[in-house]
Parts: structure tokens; sequence; C-alpha cells
């Protein structure tokens, strides 16, 4: 091999490690929540760690996460959510219809005035179950968080 050629192939060498290290980085120190139970896992914002007396919650100082879920029993997915959606008397600020992990869904961001917070909210149509994820924060700290938590949520999957 050429002296050209070799140093051809170690510049590509080091091209490749480091975007290796660079895609590894967006993950690197975030912890994972899995609710074994539905099958499901989430990669959490950075920082934020799950309690370890209720693996269903999870935190970063007061900002907080809780994974729900209930039988739909004799309500379709849209009545159950809607339901779900009132419960505190928030002002939703968006819906969007979403498709997580093969699932339908749909995320509310709500903002709750008489506590100073906001929060997001996505409810999932898991077999005859609704799954609901919410992540709350001040009001002040949303959109400082917004970013970190949507990657949190288009990382949720089920296992089949």
């Amino acid at each position: 091999m050429t002296p050209k050629a070799a140093r051809s192939l170690e510049w590509m060498a080091a091209i490749l490690a480091t975007l290796v290290l660079v895609g590894c980085g967006d993950t690197a120190g975030r912890a994972k929540m899995e609710v074994r139970e539905l099958g499901l896992s989430m990669d959490l914002p950075p920082g934020w760690k799950v309690d370890a007396s209720n693996p269903r919650m999870f935190a970063k100082g007061d900002r907080t996460g809780l994974v729900l879920d209930e039988p739909l029993g004799d309500r379709t997915f849209e009545q159950c959510m809607e339901t779900l959606s009132k419960v505190g008397s928030p002002m939703i600020r968006s819906r969007t219809p979403l498709t997580i992990s093969g699932c339908q869904a749909v995320e509310l961001v709500s903002e709750y005035p008489a506590q100073g917070s906001k929060a997001i909210k996505v409810y999932i149509h898991k077999n005859d179950h609704i799954v609901e994820i919410s992540i709350v924060t001040s009001n002040e700290e949303f959109s400082q968080y917004e970013s970190a938590l949507r990657e949190a949520i288009q990382s949720i999957r089920f296992k089949s």
C-alpha cells in the first residue's frame, strides 16, 4: 500500500470514529424507563431519573413524569382520552395526532394556570388499554425543556 493510500485510510478511519462518537453522544448519560407489564420503554430527557420507589415515575427536580394505563372497557379510545384529558381542568394549547410504535396516539400540550405548570401528555391506544404518559414542568421552564421532552416521546417503544 502506498503512503498516500495509507494516509487516506487513516483519515477515513478517523472520520468514521468521529461520526460514531457524535452519534452516540445524543443518548449518552440518559436514563431509560421501562414498564415491563406494558412492554414500554422510553429514553428520558437528559438528567431525568426513574423514581426508585415507583418505576412508572421519573423526575428532574420539580419536573415530573408519570406513566399510567387503564382498560378501555366499553369506552372508545377517544372517549377515554377526552375524560382523562380534562382532569385538573387544563387549558389545552395544542392537540396533535401521532403514531407511536405502530399505535394510534394523541399528544396534548396543556396549561394549568392555577398551578403555574404546563404538561405534554401522550395518550396511546395499546390493544384494549389507554396508556397516558404525562410530563409536567413549570410554565417558565417549559420552552427550555420542550425539545428534550418531545425527543423522549419520540423514543417510546412497545415490545410486540
